[in-house]
């Protein structure tokens, strides 16, 4: 049975909310990008590769958007047509507005005349619908006009199929109703405003005196929400959708949020500040004292430690967090044991574990992972890309050495193996080979009194406490002490590199003292930089080394040669320059 054609789509404003900054690999095989400009400089938009490693459907947009169901839109001159992901212009560009494609059908507008088409871009009901639009305000302000284009833009939204269903209107009630999808009316036109079904619910109103209440595809109520709730726009998720309370007349306060399951329950006790969706078993609320929580689905806190920022990263299970502004983000597990230190931004997800990211305040890229931390103790790198190897993306980082030479390193994410010249890299010639650097958040083992890798091994005259051992994953407890060491290119004396050092120090100005000094490294005496930080409030002066180790303990090969570096706390008064160079004297270079 056809539509009536009386049957139109009714325009109704819904809630945008900002999306946060978090940023990861795209779930689509393809994704629309911007592949530079023509000749008379105008933007050109194709679509790439997830990683956007290369150009599959090439630049010849105005604009393009996201793959839905197979189809994505693309744009010239104003106008919409939608392409397959072999890049084939399945339907051509004709549409004055358009909407992506949802349970086979997408909402077009052409020749001022609405209607949903299939993937052949043929109007399978026969019918035309509503055309929603801003209405027309005289002198209106810019803002006003941004958010009015935007309500119309969200209403092409809301037309959409969800779930089998769409909203259609019967413009001589004004009313809405929905239909299925062979276009038929399957609950009548009663409602003033209604929403997608999500998770076979949809809020509706009947009224502006009533209360909104909660249908199901059969059009029975199933609860209602008091006169001061509303749902927010995106429904159902995961068992239960967000409600606004508005304040009272004259109220100061602002608006708050809760939950309600499919029976209309609150799952809180009281309102909060914001309530984010769930995700799986857990969602972020802020509550009233500003501080973010993570809660269950019994409404509980998931563990008691609250955040100045909480938002669920793209690697399941865990949240981005924060304890003060300004300072960049760690990562926190749902049971609420921190996985990585604050201190990044610009999050991309590599693998089920592994995350790039830019260590905050700097131009300096890294790999996160949430098992042990940043992967690189001593990045340099400050540029990404990415390349195919057959089908498997790899992460290329480039980056400058102090003495301005090129460094290329790359990472596998489907191995979760560092690469060089193509090759795996051997763990004695990688760049985090330390002790104590970072804490996994297991069970810590006792303090020790030597510790060896393969490649050195030192001494302590009482038990140390040491964090994970990148070389072997070993954990330990926290230390006093850091020490790493590295291969690095370097061609000329020890001497030579320390004077380059030393200017890089002084460049970054927050060095009370700099100094050269002679130190026993084993058997044999060493040259050493020493680095005393200016001391601040709230924090402990570390004095940084810089040991290159003389080639009569061993040649890396041409060109290269082994760094000794690491750092102590003047803080620790049970630490002294005595001490720190007693354990520098029991290294022993394998």
């Amino acid at each position: 049975m056809q539509a009536p054609a009386k049957i139109r789509y009714l325009l109704f404003t819904g809630i945008i909310f900002q999306v946060l900054f978090m940023s990861h690999l795209s779930a689509q095989s393809l994704t629309h990008c911007n592949c530079g400009t023509d000749s008379t400089g105008k933007r050109l938009y194709g679509f790439c590769d997830s990683l956007r490693t290369k150009v599959i459907i090439p630049c010849q947009y105005d604009s393009t958007f996201a793959f839905s169901n197979g189809m994505a839109r693309v744009m010239r001159a104003g106008k919409t047509g939608y392409t397959d992901q072999s890049g084939k212009l399945v339907i051509p560009v004709q549409f004055e507005r358009a909407g992506d494609f949802n349970d086979g059908l997408a909402f077009v507008k052409k020749d001022g005349k609405c209607y949903y088409i299939n993937k052949t871009g043929a109007n399978p009901f026969k019918s035309f619908f509503f055309c929603p639009s801003s209405p027309a305000i005289a002198n209106a302000s810019e803002p006003v006009v941004r958010m009015l284009r935007s309500q119309e833009t969200e209403a092409y939204k809301m037309a959409r199929f969800s779930e089998g269903m769409a909203i259609v209107a019967d413009s001589a009630a004004k009313k809405t109703g929905f239909i299925n999808l062979k276009g038929q009316p399957v609950i009548p036109a009663t409602f003033i405003f209604a929403q997608p079904f999500s998770e076979g619910i949809s809020f509706v109103r009947t009224s502006p005196a009533e209360a909104v209440k909660a249908i199901n595809k059969k059009g029975e109520i199933l609860f209602s929400l008091t006169e001061n709730q509303l749902p927010l726009p995106d429904g159902f998720k995961n068992g239960f959708a967000r409600i606004m309370e508005k304040p009272g007349a004259g109220s100061r306060n602002p608006n708050v949020y809760n939950y309600v399951d499919r029976a209309g329950k609150l799952l809180l006790p009281a309102a909060v500040r914001l309530a984010e969706s769930f995700h799986g078993n857990f969602a972020v609320i802020t509550e009233s004292n500003g501080e973010m929580a993570l809660i269950n689905r019994k409404g509980q806190r998931a563990f008691p430690d609250t955040y100045h920022y909480l938002e669920l990263s793209p690697i399941k299970g865990t949240y981005y967090y924060n304890r003060e502004k300004g300072r960049g983000y760690g990562l926190v597990d749902s049971a609420g044991t921190i996985r990585t230190k604050v201190g990044y931004e610009y999050f991309t997800r590599l693998n089920d574990s592994v995350l790039l990211c830019k260590e905050w305040g700097t131009s300096l890229y890294n790999l996160l992972s949430i098992h042990s931390g940043a992967l690189l103790e001593y990045s340099i790198f400050t540029n990404f890309s990415w390349r195919m190897s057959g089908k498997k993306p790899i992460l290329s980082l480039t980056g400058t050495t102090l003495f301005n030479e090129t460094e290329l390193l790359e990472f596998n994410p489907a191995t979760g193996k560092f690469l060089k010249d193509g090759k795996e890299w051997p763990e004695k010639d990688n760049y985090y080979l330390a002790i104590n650097s970072k804490n996994s958040g297991k069970t810590a083992e006792p303090g020790i009194f030597s510790y060896q890798n393969p490649h050195f091994s030192l001494k302590f005259s009482r038990g140390m406490e040491l964090f994970r051992d990148s070389t072997d994953g070993q954990v330990y407890r926290n230390s006093t002490f850091y020490f790493a060491i590295r291969r690095i290119r370097f061609a000329g004396s020890p001497g030579e590199y320390l004077d380059k050092r030393a200017e890089q120090l002084k460049a970054q100005g927050k060095y009370a003292q700099i100094e050269r000094t002679r130190v026993s490294l084993g058997n044999t005496d060493a040259i050493s930089l020493m680095a005393v930080e200016q001391k601040q409030a709230g924090s402990h002066p570390a004095v940084l080394f810089y040991i290159p180790v003389d080639r009569q303990f061993a040649d890396p090969g041409k060109d290269f040669i082994y760094l000794l570096s690491g750092n102590y706390f003047l803080a620790d008064e049970s630490v002294t320059r005595d001490y720190w160079l007693s354990i520098l004297q029991s290294f022993t270079l394998k």
